[in-house]
């Protein structure tokens, strides 16, 4: 079934593959780490890290590839940055499905098991990405409050390498049925700052991926 899940987007426009992809749910078991129906409520959540052994191992292959990076010359100094050099990807699937720390969490059976169950289909990994924010204090583009163009709908699993808290950028994000009531009240903005969102809603009702490196968030963005 794994392989099924790294083939490609390619595969879902097949004729029957969507058909064949529903039909294996009932073989794929329930998340642990987050209670299902809520989640498919919110379309986000962070994840409870006992039921993600594989979690922290990756944030740790992730953290030594990023050193290698670095020796490399491939990770910008801080006198080669420029302001709009707030988010840079560093490396993507070739790298880092190649790292069998990584993949094992990517492929791990609680992470497909959260998105089969919430797409209520077997998944098809799109891409895995290694994001780099160095300091900044920029807000602007992806910084903003914002809906992904993508696809109709997917799933985003997002870890975190090293450790976060709340004044090193963490990622941010909304519950759906939150993001659905600012979307009515502010249909023309594409992009809102913090002030336009907790304006809205109060600030109480963001979410921060905060925590120790492998701390785990998936959001459908």
């Amino acid at each position: 079934m794994r392989d099924r899940i790294v083939v490609g987007t390619k595969n879902v426009l097949a004729p029957g593959e969507e058909a064949r992809r529903k039909q294996q749910v009932a073989k794929v078991a329930k998340p642990k780490s987050t209670e299902i129906e809520t989640f498919k409520i919110n379309g986000s959540g962070i994840l409870a890290g006992e039921h993600l052994p594989e979690a922290q191992p990756a944030a740790a292959a992730m953290h030594a590839f990023y050193t290698q990076l670095g020796e490399a010359g491939r990770v910008q100094k801080p006198s080669e940055q420029r302001k709009a050099d707030f988010l840079v990807r560093l490396a993507g699937n070739e790298e880092i499905m190649d790292l069998p720390a990584v993949r094992d969490f990517v492929l791990s059976d609680e992470l497909i098991g959260l998105a089969t169950h919430y797409f209520g289909q077997v998944p098809v990994l799109s891409r895995a990405d290694f994001w780099w924010s160095p300091p900044n204090d920029s807000k602007a583009e992806s910084q903003l409050y914002h809906y992904d163009g993508e696809d109709k709908s997917q799933l985003k699993i997002i870890l975190n390498v090293v450790d976060v808290d709340e004044n090193t950028g963490p990622f941010t994000f909304l519950a759906a049925p939150t993001s659905e009531s600012i979307a009515k009240t502010r249909r023309h903005s594409a992009r809102l700052n913090d002030d336009a969102v907790e304006s809205t809603i109060g600030p109480g009702a963001v979410t921060r991926l905060t925590g120790p490196a492998g701390t785990v968030g998936a959001v459908d963005t």
